[in-house]
């Protein structure tokens, strides 16, 4: 493991597994949801609403409503993530999968097509409303992980740049629940699943807020008013039904993790403690050192008794590469003085480490490459 600045550069900083899910993330974040947004406040401000335009909000709902659907169900069915964390990860029946999609993918639109009629509305009236209504609900949010001790993301970033980091990502994050609902941030190490419940009711709340405000202060016509207030109430009962039939389906046991109140550091060191396999335990070392900061101890004594174990059975999973994450301070003494007297010295030593397996990695590769090549005969 090397340090470019405070950023960890052996691409560990994001899970190799979450990166097609972040890069989904902030595309609704930067722009499918914005869009959204936008395309909807040109039409409520447009001086005829055609059906054609009504149609292509329908449809950027339904898209924004289908990759966030994607997302949570494809980690969730993740068979090393399962394995992992099966107290969080495994709600997904092995019967009615098409279903479970489509129940969750429809919630989803007619939360989107709500919240998007609703955040147009305000600024249609009131762009100084509209704006603080977005700053007092991400304040609200970041206070509510400021006081629990949680705010700070796991990403394994150090210094003012952690800070940074955990920021963004508590900003696209809340904003893609407040959108999207995605139920994979009911995660402790996202919103949580008791904050994650909280937003929707909170959500739900601001649409119908919203209309009301609307009605009373706008121009428009009392048909029109009326007709916003059916198109809200259907797409709650279109958005609640279809949750209700996702929770029907899914697996029962899973309901706690929708009101749970566990945070992201706490998660981490259960997961530790409960774990299954020292792979799966090893895995604590790939979050940012505070989340398992409160167990330090225990996790020096396990890596004390079980080193040279690992050492002589040759895990695959026990790798310079995975030994790299480990702070100095928990490494085996024996192992250390191999390394060198300190920190720098260590740290270069494992960074060699870290080179020689890589080579050799490469080369097994290409080893294999060429033994399963097929030689023509004559």
């Amino acid at each position: 493991m090397f340090i470019i600045g405070s950023i960890e550069a052996d691409n560990t900083v994001f899970d190799p597994a979450l990166e097609l899910v972040y890069t989904k993330a902030v595309e609704m974040f930067c722009e499918s949801i914005p869009s959204s947004v936008l395309q909807t406040f040109a039409i409520l401000n447009a001086e005829e609403m055609t059906n054609t335009a009504v149609f292509s909000i329908i449809c950027s709902a339904l898209a924004i409503a289908f990759t966030s659907t994607t997302i949570s169900i494809d980690i969730d069915i993740d068979p090393e993530k399962r394995l992992a964390t099966p107290g969080f990860y495994g709600y997904t029946p092995n019967q009615n999968r098409l279903l479970v999609f489509g129940f969750l993918m429809f919630m989803t639109t007619g939360h989107v097509l709500m919240k998007v009629l609703a955040c147009s509305l305000l600024m249609s009236l009131n762009k100084i409303w509209f704006a603080l209504y977005m700053i007092i609900e991400i304040c609200i949010y970041f206070g509510y992980k400021i006081i629990r001790n949680d705010f700070r993301y796991f990403l394994r970033v150090e210094g003012v740049l952690s800070w940074v980091a955990s920021f963004m990502m508590r900003l696209c994050q809340k904003s893609i629940t407040d959108f999207t609902l995605l139920v994979h941030l009911r995660h402790p190490n996202e919103a949580g699943g008791i904050y994650w419940s909280f937003n929707v009711v909170v959500n739900q709340a601001f649409c119908f807020i919203s209309v009301y405000l609307y009605g009373k202060y706008s121009d428009e016509t009392d048909a029109f008013i009326t007709n916003l207030w059916l198109v809200v109430g259907g797409l709650l009962l279109f958005s609640m039904s279809n949750f209700g039939g996702f929770l029907l389906l899914i697996k029962r046991e899973y309901w706690v993790t929708f009101y749970n109140m566990k945070t992201g550091k706490e998660f981490c060191c259960e997961t530790w403690r409960y774990a299954k396999s020292d792979q799966v335990r090893f895995n604590v070392f790939k979050k940012h050192k505070s989340y398992y900061k409160s167990i330090n101890k225990e996790l020096k004594d396990w890596l004390s008794e079980n080193w040279e174990n690992w050492e002589e059975e040759k895990e695959d999973w026990f790798t310079a590469k995975m030994i790299g994450k480990i702070p100095d301070e928990l490494l085996p003494e024996k192992f250390t003085r191999k390394l060198g007297v300190d920190a720098k010295g260590r740290r270069k030593s494992m960074d060699a480490m870290i080179k020689v397996e890589e080579k050799e990695v490469e080369v097994e590769k290409v080893r294999r490459a060429s033994a399963t090549q097929v030689v023509p005969s004559g």
